[in-house]
């Protein structure tokens, strides 16, 4: 296993470059966010990153109704949350430090990519409390809000079913009133931390269907041990795991079947408003959304950093002087490489933009505030879909360079392409995500915000002092996608309702190229930034100009003539059955 280093100069450069973050103080008492990066840094590197492989070698054990997880997870959650990093996601009033929500996915990046196993099922902590400060009861708020954010209680999003999978309109969990509350039966599935032996307590948000008219679907919250009056703990709840997922990656992290229910019914109490569950989760859902997308930007640079290193060290092959080289000298190894990091800096750009949108829409007091929630809705399904699929590509490009240990189990790349799979099926496949934002973002709403960030783009493109070879070139291939970009939206907005199969046949095709188009303005624009500042790194200067020109004279046109099969006869496709 190599020795992970997190990548502070290219995160620091994300964050101030695109995320609008400088190395300036997160507010009147805090630290320095360079100091906090270090300090995250060192936390990945000594704590963290040491349990990867034994996460994936040992995996997590169910045993008479509960989970064990790896040796060594236990005791590194105790200083996470000791050491207070589960406060950094929250705002100041809700008892965080209040750093731009950037930062705090910059740290999420560090952590994830150093043992995604292990911090991955703390991401939901955040949604989970946004969901208790918005639509809690003061009461129900005092009760959970302190102990999710300090990270004593991981929170869970209980909505899978066996047989419901992504359509939520399926459940059967069932919410019957007790008059004290809620009493609940149902079966999920699909769990992420379900169950596990590293916090306090976890906090269920569950969806059910209540017994008023029509069945509506409603959001409840509950624990796994229920307190008594005076907040201490009591008597377990009754909610039953019946084991966990034997999956293909992330073995460290436990996916759990729960049954509630199976005795008395599982207290629970309502979360808001009868009939509002979907509505209210949906909250928790896109943050969660913006989450994955980092967890593949974490792979990426996790396989990216692990390639680069046996590159360097494989001897194979010869140069033209018939001398032994490491495999890092080879053209097509060499490509590989660039456009692993090429995808991995380009998604860090990407996830990162969302985040400083995050920050925006949440400051009601800022005049731009509905035009960024608008944008950062439009940008959701591109971030979760590009950065994972895009980490999986780079993951399995990890995997080719290694060779034939690559497909070892016990090899690194392995674990990392592994781990990578799942992230494009979590909160929505990629299909699920394509056709959301075909036909709500595009469609249903006739690029009401597409076409106005695609205007942005070309506008700033022609802004761009072109007297750079980089720059010029980018622009100039940026240009060219952005009129495709234009062509296929208008198309599909233009066609009638019975095109719809027809489009949605290559909805993920558009929506991959459309966030490659998005990333590679982002990369340009950021290049842009840096050039001019007059403290900079000329090595650096390099390395990010061969990374986007390799974006977007390579990547950006075979997405390109896979979007434009938009416009041609899907017949083929809906033809096509199984057998």
């Amino acid at each position: 296993m190599s020795q992970f280093e997190p990548a502070l100069a290219n995160i620091a450069y994300a964050l101030k470059y695109v995320g609008g973050v400088s190395d300036l103080k997160t507010g009147d008492s805090a630290e320095p966010i360079h100091d906090i990066l270090m300090q995250a840094a060192r936390f990945a590197k000594g704590v963290l990153a040491p349990l990867d492989a034994v996460g994936d070698r040992e995996g997590c054990v169910f045993d008479s109704g509960s989970v064990r997880t790896p040796p060594g997870f236990r005791e590194a959650y105790r200083k996470y949350v000791d050491a207070g990093w589960s406060t950094l996601q929250f705002r100041k009033e809700m008892g965080g430090p209040g750093v731009p929500t950037s930062v705090a996915v910059a740290v999420a990046e560090i952590f994830n990519a150093a043992n995604m196993s292990l911090t991955m099922g703390l991401q939901a902590a955040a949604g989970g409390a946004e969901l208790v400060s918005r639509f809690g009861t003061p009461d129900q708020k005092e009760r959970y809000l302190p102990h999710i954010v300090n990270g004593r209680w991981t929170v869970t999003m209980m909505m899978t079913e066996p047989q419901a999978g992504s359509d939520m309109s399926l459940i059967r969990t069932r919410a019957v009133s007790d008059g004290d509350g809620y009493r609940i039966f149902g079966r999920k599935q699909f769990i992420t931390f379900g169950d596990q032996d590293l916090s306090d307590n976890i906090v269920h948000l569950i969806l059910a269907k209540t017994d008023a008219p029509g069945n509506p679907i409603s959001l409840f919250i509950t624990t796994k041990t229920l307190l008594n009056p005076d907040g201490t703990p009591g008597e377990l709840n009754d909610i039953q795991c019946t084991g966990i997922e034997n999956k293909m990656g992330l073995h460290g992290s436990p996916t759990a079947s729960l049954v509630l229910g199976e005795k008395v019914g599982a207290y629970a109490e309502l979360l808001g408003t009868v009939g509002q569950g979907l509505q209210q989760m949906f909250v928790l859902m896109n943050r969660a959304r913006i989450n994955v997308g980092v967890f593949g930007v974490a792979s990426a640079e996790r396989a990216r950093q692990a390639a680069g290193l046996y590159a360097l060290e494989r001897v194979q092959g010869k140069d033209p002087s018939r001398k032994p080289v490491p495999i890092a000298h080879h053209p097509d190894v060499q490509r590989m490489l660039l456009s692993m990091r090429s995808r991995t800096e380009a998604a860090r750009n990407l996830a990162y933009y969302a985040a400083s949108l995050m920050d925006i829409a949440g400051d009601q007091e800022n005049a731009g505030s509905i035009a960024a929630q608008s944008r950062l809705e439009l940008l959701t399904p591109i971030v979760k879909t590009w950065c994972t699929e895009s980490g999986f590509a780079v993951s399995s490009d990890g995997v080719q360079i290694f060779g034939g240990m690559g497909y070892i189990v016990e090899c690194e790349a392995s674990q990392y392409f592994r781990d990578a799979r799942i992230h494009m099926i979590y909160e929505g496949t990629t299909g699920i995500q394509a056709n959301d934002f075909l036909t709500r973002k595009i469609i249903r709403d006739k690029g009401a915000v597409a076409l106005p960030l695609i205007r942005e783009m070309q506008l700033s493109l022609d802004e761009l002092q072109n007297d750079d070879t980089v720059q010029f070139e980018a622009a100039n291939e940026l240009r060219k996608a952005l009129a495709t970009l234009i062509e296929l939206t208008d198309y599909a907005i233009s066609r009638s309702p019975q095109d719809l199969p027809s489009l949605q046949a290559w909805s993920v095709p558009y929506l991959l190229f459309f966030g490659e188009v998005v990333a590679g303005w982002l990369t340009l624009r950021a290049f842009s930034e840096f050039s001019r500042d007059k403290v900079r790194d000329a090595d650096m200067s390099k390395r990010l100009g061969r990374s986007l020109l390799f974006l977007v004279s390579h990547m950006l046109p075979a997405s390109e003539a896979a979007a434009r099969s938009m416009t041609r006869d899907a017949t083929p496709i809906l033809d096509e059955i199984p057998g």
